[in-house]
């Protein structure tokens, strides 16, 4: 929660923080989300199916302040989605990896 806080300090108007999350043990999504929530932002998430013997699928996410952006990016690619984890908060004084374990 507190290191998203100070990026968005930095962030321009308009302007995206992305994630690259993929993990074949653990899923921060929730996490994410549980971020996205406490700091009132949107977030979009895009699983990449598409694999070959040497990739895995992606699992990219986004969170903005700007509605206009996240709206934008909607309509660029129907990949995008909004997430329908279960919300995990993680705070610099709580955080439970067994939570997120796949």
């Amino acid at each position: 929660l507190e290191a998203v806080a100070e990026m968005l300090e930095k962030l321009e108007a308009g302007g995206l923080i992305a994630f690259h999350i993929s993990n074949q043990h653990v899923n921060l999504e929730p996490v994410l989300l549980g971020v996205a929530n406490a700091l009132n932002l949107d977030m979009l998430v895009h699983h990449q199916t598409t694999t070959t013997k040497s990739t895995y699928p992606a699992v990219w996410v986004v969170l903005s302040q700007n509605s206009e952006t996240t709206e934008k990016l909607l309509a660029l690619n129907d990949h995008w989605r909004t997430s329908d984890a279960s919300e995990v908060l993680w705070t610099d004084d709580r955080s439970s990896i067994w939570e997120v374990l796949k």
